[in-house]
C-alpha cells in the first residue's frame, strides 16, 4: 500500500513537471517573437515598423518627432520611440541659459543647474553637467557625452535621453535647420 502512494505522488509530480515545461514551451516562441518585433536590424530597440539599418538612420535624421535613448559612454543609440514630449518653452551662433521655441535645449536634471539653449549651425564644446535630456528643437544635431563619442545625426523634434542621468554633455554640432 505504501508503494502505491509513492507511485501516485510520483506520477502526480511528473505530470505537474510536464505541464510546467509544456506551458513554458508554448509561451517561449511568443515572447521571443515580441522581442524580435521590437528590434530594428541594427539591434536598436524600437516601437516602430523599421527593419533595416538604412530605414533606422533615415528615421533618426527625419523631422518626425521621436524620443532617442543613447549610451553616454559610446554615443550609440539604444532605443527609439515614435513621438516626443516637446518642451513647453516658446543661426550654432549662440549658447544661452534660456530655451526658446525651436532651440536645441539641453535640459537640467535639477537645480541649481540651468537649461542651455543652442542656436545656429556650427559646433561648440564645453561642459554642461547634470543633463536629463536634450530636445533637438528645429535643428539637425549630433552631440557628445562625457567619455563618449559623438552620436549619429538626429533630426528636428527629437528628444535624446542618455542611458545614465544625470549626464554631462560635452559637445554639440548643429548641421542645419529643419522645417518649423
Amino acid at each position: 500500500m505504501e508503494t502505491k502512494v509513492k507511485n501516485r505522488h510520483g506520477i502526480t509530480s511528473l505530470l505537474a513537471i510536464l505541464a510546467f515545461f509544456s506551458a513554458s514551451l508554448v509561451a517561449t516562441p511568443a515572447a521571443a517573437s515580441t522581442s524580435q518585433e521590437n528590434r530594428a536590424a541594427s539591434g536598436i530597440e524600437t516601437n516602430l515598423d523599421i527593419s533595416t539599418d538604412d530605414e533606422m538612420q533615415a528615421f533618426l535624421e527625419s523631422d518626425e518627432p521621436k524620443t532617442i535613448h543613447v549610451d553616454v559612454s559610446s554615443g550609440e543609440v539604444t532605443r527609439v520611440e515614435e513621438g516626443t514630449a516637446a518642451p513647453e518653452f516658446g543661426t550654432l551662433t549662440t549658447v544661452s541659459r534660456v530655451c526658446s521655441t525651436g532651440d536645441l535645449c539641453a535640459r537640467a536634471s535639477q537645480s541649481p543647474y540651468a537649461d542651455f539653449a543652442f542656436r545656429g549651425t556650427g559646433s561648440v564644446t564645453g561642459s554642461w553637467p547634470m543633463r536629463s535630456h536634450v530636445y533637438t528643437g528645429n535643428w539637425y544635431t549630433r552631440m557628445q557625452w562625457e567619455n563618449g563619442g559623438y552620436t549619429s545625426t538626429f533630426g528636428p523634434g527629437s528628444t535624446v535621453i542618455p542611458n545614465r542621468t544625470p549626464a554631462t554633455l560635452t559637445g554639440v554640432v548643429i548641421s542645419g535647420v529643419g522645417a518649423g
